[in-house]
């Protein structure tokens, strides 16, 4: 299943399962928690699914989606 097929609730928690990941700190048990749940909220939307394929596109497009904003010379909004 590609990203541009998923549904908005699916899309949604893929963003988010993909922002835990490149976020939190693998060190930090409260941090691999919140990849935990987060990537259950997106199982649980997609029975049957690889969801690790899902969030690891959805890291991928966020990363070459920053690239691009650089390579414009947009502003870069930075999240703390």
């Amino acid at each position: 299943m590609n990203l541009r097929d998923l549904t908005k609730p699916q899309s949604d928690a893929a963003n988010e399962a993909a922002r835990v990941l490149t976020t939190c700190s693998p060190d930090r048990a409260e941090d691999r928690a919140k990849y935990r749940a987060a990537k259950a909220r997106l199982a649980a939307l997609m029975p049957g699914e690889d969801v690790n394929a899902i969030i690891y596109a959805a890291v991928r497009r966020d990363c070459l989606d920053a690239i691009a904003v650089v390579c414009a010379g947009l502003p870069v909004e930075l999240v703390a």
